[in-house]
């Protein structure tokens, strides 16, 4: 058996801060997604939770003072993270005025104990104290993207796991409000504890210490360090519920939608204190996602009509407008579809269940993505294939742009004339129109839109913008300016039809390539 054991509070933090920028959902899903990918390699995940007040605030007022608190959103959204991650089939395990590092320690203590192959997910040196190659205990850093064993642990601070804790009380951590040694840093720490075994052995041998300044400084500091040592000390010792770790996971619903609601013919139609107290219990709201609408109510909704098919014998005359309102098809080609709010919302919690679309966020996301679909007459599945969220607004593909010019009737042609990796040419006529129009998009349009940095290390002497490795503009060159291209010449001739759509590079978010495409 394979166990994983997330310090929640670690990752939370460092995706939360990371996406600062971005929408304040972003370090939900970005969370989610990284402990899914862990929680993979492993038989069964526990999410390890800080529960404040800390008792080590009793040794010390200073410790973890100086952190900036939460505000209301990190709060919010971190407990729907945790929601989440429980939802998801993993344990949460938290226990009042203790951190996630003495709940790592005390799971440890339990794995060592039963034989328990184990990964410590976590970018805190206090937990590298629980690496032990013998009991195959390693710590995955999210920081470093590393997997340390004893022999990483040594390379990276000098010391062996088990003194870890002693190296600590010399070098200290501001983080946490921990002060150390002055002027002591990781290689002195680690040549005392390579000199004299221990910080008791240190201790004993004070007045032989080198260099004779640093000397001084430790005796100077010999309170603090010993306050120090009991503050980095991890309590192996709670009381948690070792047993669920041998029962096998349980996914559970996201939302609490039953079964899908009737579509009734009066419906109307679907075209319409501390940073840790985030854990400390789920969303206040129910279902637990808070940021989610409730069903829209249908008590409010405008007065329903009953959908019924014109009678033949007025097919000959011109049917009114309130025939044509509530005139339905004698036949409906999408039996799978929602035809009414309600049961567009509860398809959208449910697809949120299906875990497949963590790119909306959660079922509102989605809700709001099949509405957008509906009004362009796609399909629900379709849409949210085609429509991504780039910065709380809706993107779509180039194709279906170009589809959706198509479908409209108003182009005689709608062609590509020329594709290479250094243009792209299309040409349209609308019908009704004496002229046609063609565009092309150029490799040096690319660069003048910032889509791409001259480099002579790139192709054709450019490259992709951004640090992050390869772009599709570097893979996918002739797609990305063959999709620039039809997006701008439906917009010119096409206004009507595509007002308001936009491929997701042109609002921030690199365009999206299918698998199925070929660098042209």
């Amino acid at each position: 058996m394979k166990l994983l054991l997330v310090d929640f509070s670690g990752v939370w933090r460092m995706h939360w801060h990371a996406s600062a920028d971005q929408e304040v959902s972003a370090a939900y899903e970005k969370t989610v997604s990284r402990v899914r990918a862990l929680a993979a390699e492993h038989d069964r995940t526990v999410i390890c939770c800080d529960a404040p007040p800390y008792r080590r605030k009793e040794l010390s007022p200073a410790y973890k003072s100086d952190r900036e608190p939460p505000t209301q959103a990190m709060i919010e959204q971190g407990r729907r993270t945790v929601y989440r991650l429980e939802q998801d089939g993993h344990l949460i395990w938290r226990v009042k005025g203790f951190e996630a590092d003495d709940v790592v320690a005390s799971a440890v203590k339990w794995a060592r104990d039963n034989a328990t192959q184990t990964t410590i997910a976590s970018s805190d040196k206090d937990l590298m104290q629980c690496v032990s190659d013998s009991h195959r205990i390693t710590q995955y850093s999210f920081a470093a993207d590393k997997t340390f064993a004893e022999a990483d642990v040594i390379a990276k601070f000098g010391v062996h796991p088990k003194d870890m804790g002693d190296w600590l009380a010399l070098v200290g951590d501001k983080s946490d409000g921990i002060a150390g040694v002055p002027g002591v840093g990781p290689k002195t720490a680690a040549k005392w504890l390579a000199e004299w075994g221990s910080l008791a052995g240190i201790f004993d041998n004070a007045d032989q210490l080198e260099p004779k300044g640093l000397s001084l400084k430790f005796y100077e500091a010999r309170d603090a360090v010993r306050l120090a040592r009991k503050l980095v000390t991890l309590d192996d010792s709670l009381e948690l519920p070792f047993g669920d770790v041998l029962k096998a996971a349980e996914v559970k619903p996201l939302n609490d939608a039953g079964a899908f609601p009737e579509e009734k013919e009066e419906e109307q139609d679907m075209t319409d204190d501390d940073a840790a107290d985030m854990i400390s219990g789920p969303p206040k709201s129910e279902p637990k996602n808070d940021s989610e609408p409730p069903p829209p109510p249908q008590d409010k909704a405008p007065p329903a009509v009953k959908l019924v098919a014109t009678p033949k014998a007025d097919t000959k005359s011109a049917p009114t407008e309130t025939a044509l309102a509530t005139m339905a098809p004698v036949e409906w080609s999408m039996q799978l579809e929602p035809r009414a709010s309600a049961g567009a919302w509860w398809l959208a919690q449910k697809l949120e269940d299906s875990r497949m679309y963590p790119q909306f966020g959660n079922a509102a996301g989605i809700y709001a993505m099949l509405l957008r679909g509906r009004a362009l007459g796609l399909d629900a599945t379709t849409a949210l294939a085609s429509f991504h969220n780039i910065k709380g607004k809706i993107a779509m593909h180039a194709d279906l742009i170009e589809a959706l010019v198509l479908r409209s009737g108003k182009a005689e042609y709608f062609d590509c004339i020329e594709t290479t990796s250094k243009k792209a040419v299309y040409e349209t006529k609308r019908k009704g129109s004496r002229n046609k129009l063609r565009i092309e998009f150029t490799i040096e349009d690319a660069w003048q839109a910032d889509l791409v940095t001259k480099d002579q290390r790139g192709q054709d002497g450019f490259r992709g913008v951004g640090d992050k490795g390869p772009s599709n503009w570097d893979k996918y060159r002739s797609t990305m300016l063959r999709h620039r291209c039809k997006t701008q010449l439906a917009r010119a001739v096409y206004a009507d039809v595509v007002l308001g759509l936009y491929m997701p590079e042109e609002l921030g978010g690199e365009g999206v390539i299918d698998a199925e495409y070929e660098v042209a």
